[in-house]
């Protein structure tokens, strides 16, 4: 697995490929929008989403 690769977007706040964003200072952190299951419950229907994502989650 690759190493995460992140940016400083505003005063102490970094933004992580691993899909969160991060306060240095204030030591919080957002995450959003993961669908976690998402591609089992879509299986579960009867359509065959690919398995992505799961390992990183």
């Amino acid at each position: 697995m690759s190493h995460p690769v992140q940016a400083h977007v505003g005063p102490n706040l970094i933004l992580d490929s691993r899909l969160a964003l991060f306060h240095e200072r204030e030591s919080w952190m957002a995450v959003a929008d993961l669908h976690f299951g998402y591609e089992i419950s879509q299986r579960a229907a009867g359509r065959f989403l690919p398995f992505w994502g799961n390992a990183s989650d």
